[in-house]
């Protein structure tokens, strides 16, 4: 009877380290910019002050998200449900690091081929850059739309705070 507690004990501890393990291994990586600056094509996007830029490097997606308040009356309650909000969600397809450190993430959406449009988005990370040159923000994020049926490209840019890892609750 022992020695079955003991060899129950043992399987539970290893099964308890080896999930644990695994959740672990499993979990996702997501890194988080917080946007403060924004030059939006306003033909496209309209009016945004308030964003965030995502990378999952888990599931190599990158995800804008671009909010607006409508402008009120300073006489009359603004409600906060007529944000406006745009979410870009794209595939990561590369990641670089230039010669002074700088790490370059873009991602892309192409629904040419469906009679859609190309979304590109790029984020710039200089947190780990080595050479010494003035960036106006820790992140650089670029949003670039093209049509190929009126030709049309549109691009935005957005300025971010630091790029931080997103804890993983679960």
């Amino acid at each position: 009877m022992k020695n079955l507690l003991v060899l129950i004990t043992v399987f539970a501890t290893f099964s308890t380290t080896a999930w644990a393990h695994q959740s672990v291994e499993n979990s996702e990586k997501v890194i988080v910019s917080t946007l403060v600056d924004f030059e939006v094509n306003q033909q496209w996007l309209g009016y945004i002050d308030q964003g965030s830029v995502a990378i999952n490097l888990t599931d190599e997606t990158m995800t804008l998200t671009l909010m607006s308040q409508p402008d009120c009356d300073p006489t009359m309650v603004c409600p906060a449900v007529m944000l406006e909000y745009h979410q870009i969600e794209v595939k990561l397809i590369s990641r670089s690091v230039d010669s002074c450190g700088a790490v370059t993430y873009v991602g892309e959406k192409d629904k040419t081929p469906v009679d859609g449009i190309k979304e590109t988005i790029e984020v710039i990370d200089y947190q780990a850059m080595t050479c010494e040159i003035a960036v106006p923000f820790m992140t650089s994020v670029s949003y670039v739309t093209f049509n190929p049926w009126t030709q049309d490209t549109t691009v935005s840019y957005f300025g971010g705070e630091s790029l931080v890892v997103l804890p993983n609750l679960f």
